[in-house]
Parts: C-alpha cells; sequence; structure tokens
C-alpha cells in the first residue's frame, strides 16, 4: 500500500492554525515554513488518526509488521524545483518505505509555487511505482493519490507551460535526476504500472473529479484504475473528508486481497450451572451474571462473523457439573448437551440468553474439557461422526489432538485470574497460537475494546485463506 501526498494541501492552502500575519506574509510568498504536515494540516492529521485507512489496513491484516503481509509506505511531491539551489521544493520524495503513515509525515511547504493550478502528480505515481527502494513485490500493490489540480503530463492542454516542458520526458532508461525529466507520458505510466502489478486509486475533490474521471479508460486494463470524488458537500471539513476516505478506498482493497472465500462455523459452550448464570451478590460485578458480562464480547464475535460471511453457522452447546452428591445433581440428565444451529443473530443470541440452570455451581472443577471435546465431535454439527455418548472425563491430550486434527480455534472467557493463569499455561504448550486468552470482563466495551479478539480471528481467517 503506497500513498502519494501532495504537499501543496488538498483543500485548504493555507493552514488555518497560522497567525493571520504569517498567512498574509505567505500570501506575499516571503514565508515558507518547513513543518510537520500532520501539524498544520486537519485534513491529513484525520488521515493518519485512529479512523484511517492505515488502521483499516491494520485489522484486515493483523500482524503484518512481522508477517510481511502488509507495508505501507508514504511518497510526496510538490513540483519542479526553482532554479535557487537552496530552494525547499523537490519535486519527489520517499518519507517511508513500510511503516505506515504514522511514523513520519511530510514536510508542508506552502503553495506560493501552485499559482498555476497544474500539478505533477504523474509524475509522483511514476516515480512512485518505479522507485527501487520500495521495490513493488507482491501480487497486489497499491498507489492511492489524492488530487486538487490539473495534471502535467506529456499531453496535457497546459497553456502556460514551464521550463519543466523542455526536459525528457522519463521512461525506463533515464538516468537523470527527477527534477530533470519533465512531464511523463500515458503509454509510459501505463507500462510502469502493468509492470508492476499497481492498483491505482485517484481521489479527488470535486473541483477536479469531472476532468479526470475517465482519464484512464485508454488503459491496457482499465479496471486496475478506481477513480473517486472525495465529500463533496456543502459545508464538508478537511476533518470529515479525509474521514470519508477510508470507506472509498477499502472495499476496493479488500475485494482484491481477499480473493479466497471465508466460511465460518463458530461453537459457542456456555456453563449452564448456577456458577455462571446466577446473580451473586459481588460488588465487583455489581449483581451481574458472568454471562452478562460475556454478552457484549459474544455480540462482537457474532456480529463480525455474520458481517464477513452472511451464511456462517452459529452451534450453541452448553455444560454442567457431572452428576454427584456434592453437586445436588444426582439425577442430572447432562454434563453436556448440543442446543441449537442457526445463522440467524437473533435466534443464536437469543438461546444464549435464556439458557435454563437450575441446579449445580456448588464444586469448584467443571467439565469444560468434556464440552470442548463433545461439541468438537459433536455429530448434529458434522464436525465429525464420531460418537459423543461418552461417560468418563476425557484425557485432557484427547482434547487437544482432536482440536490439532481437525484444525479447530479456541477463544477461552475466563473469569477470575487464577482460573485465567491455569488456562493459559495448558494452551500455550499445547495451542501455541491457535488460541486466544484475555482478562476478562471487559467494562462497559465499546467495539473497539474487541480489536484484540478481532484480530486473532482474522490472522487465523489469513491462515485458511493461504492453505
Amino acid at each position: 500500500m503506497y500513498y502519494v501526498a501532495n504537499e501543496h494541501g488538498v483543500t485548504n492552502p493555507f493552514p488555518a492554525q497560522l497567525p493571520e500575519d504569517l498567512q498574509r506574509r505567505a500570501k506575499e510568498r516571503k514565508y515558507r515554513p518547513v513543518d510537520d504536515l500532520a501539524q498544520t494540516s486537519p485534513f491529513y492529521k484525520t488521515l493518519i488518526g485512529e479512523d484511517s485507512p492505515h488502521h483499516a489496513l491494520n485489522k484486515m491484516f493483523p500482524n503484518h509488521w512481522s508477517d510481511y503481509m502488509l507495508r505501507v509506505a508514504l511518497t510526496s511531491f510538490a513540483d519542479w524545483s526553482v532554479s535557487s539551489p537552496k530552494s525547499s521544493f523537490y519535486c519527489f520524495e520517499i518519507i517511508q518505505r513500510d511503516h505506515g503513515l504514522t511514523n513520519k509525515t511530510p514536510r508542508n511547504l506552502l503553495p506560493y509555487m501552485d499559482s498555476d493550478g497544474w500539478d505533477s502528480t504523474l509524475n509522483a505515481v511514476y516515480f512512485t511505482a518505479i522507485d527501487s527502494m520500495i521495490y513493488f513485490r507482491e501480487d497486489l500493490n497499491v498507489i492511492v493519490f489524492i488530487s486538487n489540480n490539473k495534471w502535467k503530463w506529456s499531453g496535457d492542454s497546459n497553456p502556460m507551460r514551464g521550463p519543466e516542458y523542455e526536459f525528457p520526458s522519463p521512461d525506463v532508461d533515464s538516468t537523470k535526476g527527477r527534477c530533470k525529466q519533465g512531464p511523463v507520458s500515458k503509454n509510459v505510466l501505463y507500462s510502469a504500472l502493468e509492470r508492476h502489478k499497481i492498483l491505482l486509486i485517484g481521489l479527488f475533490t470535486p473541483k477536479i473529479y469531472q476532468e479526470y474521471r475517465m482519464f484512464f479508460k485508454d488503459a491496457p486494463h482499465p479496471e486496475n484504475f478506481h477513480m473517486l470524488e472525495i465529500n463533496g458537500t456543502v459545508g464538508a471539513t478537511d476533518e470529515r473528508t479525509a474521514a470519508g476516505i477510508k470507506d472509498q478506498i477499502m472495499p476496493i482493497i479488500r475485494d482484491r486481497a481477499c480473493t479466497c472465500e471465508i466460511r465460518y462455523e463458530f461453537a459457542l459452550i456456555i456453563d449452564s450451572t448456577q456458577t455462571f448464570i446466577d446473580k451473586f451478590r459481588n460488588r465487583v460485578y455489581n449483581l451481574r451474571t458472568y454471562l452478562e458480562l460475556a454478552m457484549p464480547k459474544i455480540v462482537f464475535i457474532v456480529d463480525k462473523l455474520l458481517k464477513e460471511d452472511p451464511t456462517a453457522k452459529l452451534h450453541l452447546t452448553t455444560f454442567g457439573d457431572y452428576p454427584t452428591a456434592q453437586n445436588h445433581n444426582e439425577n442430572a440428565t447432562y454434563c453436556y448437551r448440543y442446543e441449537l444451529t442457526t445463522s440467524n443473530k437473533e435466534t443464536f443470541l437469543t438461546a444464549v440468553k435464556t439458557v435454563d440452570s437450575t441446579y449445580g455451581g456448588i464444586d469448584k472443577k467443571e467439565s469444560s474439557l468434556t464440552a470442548i471435546l463433545y461439541t468438537a465431535t459433536e455429530p448434529k454439527i458434522k464436525w465429525s461422526s464420531k460418537d459423543t455418548k461418552r461417560v468418563r472425563p476425557p484425557i485432557i491430550r484427547d482434547v487437544f489432538k482432536t482440536l490439532e486434527k481437525e484444525r479447530f480455534y479456541l477463544i477461552p472467557m475466563i473469569f477470575g485470574d487464577n482460573s485465567r493463569t491455569l488456562w493459559d499455561g495448558v494452551l500455550m504448550s499445547v495451542m501455541k497460537d491457535k488460541y486466544f486468552i484475555e482478562e476478562e470482563p471487559i467494562y462497559e466495551p465499546s467495539n473497539r475494546d474487541f480489536d484484540k479478539v478481532g484480530k486473532a480471528i482474522n490472522t487465523w481467517a489469513n491462515e485458511g485463506c493461504a492453505d
């Protein structure tokens, strides 16, 4: 993923944060601050914020820094530099190669050279595509650029052609510096993008969108070019415009990147004893049951799975205590039970909330492993044809061998630090990266609080896709 930033700005040429006297001096072309663009541009600050494309990609490809699944680079451009060697303008530069948008930002150069209304956008796209320091090597590479002005290219209609048009146009064999190469031609640009398997996404302000929305229709593969109009509503702020970019570009990238079809099957195993269902007078949990405290995460997981796979199968099983005199349940009919399978969210959540319990919860040992094994081999779920009618507690290695063989992933929701530590220690030795566990409960959570479990699910889905 590669972003090309125009340092002339997008919709607000003079940063509103500058004092009026400095804005006036800038307009008089006497002042050129070299500053962090994130500090002076509300648009750019929002673009790299929490709701940015960068963070959306992070959720789409979790753990990408270590797995090399995703690299996000940033390049920037201004225009052909003026003749003075001390000019702080430059044609093109790499800001960073693969560490996202948030580590380093472009310098902010006030656009006193921008008065002609024409930009070297296509040259910046071309130089980004061919730059050896970036090195496009994946099956899918994406360049995103934002444009607010007309484009300088070899076939443009610019009536005020400056000295840059006298330079030779870029080509594969050119050894000249970037500021000594003139506007690029379409054919050379197309060849570079094709050679490096690049999907090009252009974002245009309303004033220029109609000018270039069909510009690439003559490309060898026009499906690799997506030109979009960013927020053009009256009164839209820079922040609002930038915030909407993620929702415009992510469906395009996701459609190209996620080429395999993911199918989810999710089984929720609930402790149906009074320990989990009844309300206890505990000031920490404020008279709420463990199940009530667990519901926000359950809802998050169900929503995520159904959003990504509307046909996802949701299974519910429950378990109780073994029938003993100690548990006051000698006449109990089950220590494990299959409840239902559905793809309907409301049906599933209603069943979860209405799990019935009238006994148990007295002993400190639970039949959790029994329930995991029986769920993994449940004939009604059709994960396995094995008979689940067992009367003895399973040996621990039986459970995890079954999970490994059938390629299950586990998300234990364990309340109590001691119990969670015990589970974590066992699972770490037998399941490694095939499970996810965290401190429970998460109090008054928002969806963002479930990012970790969401990333774990994404990682497992990516593993399935790679297979």
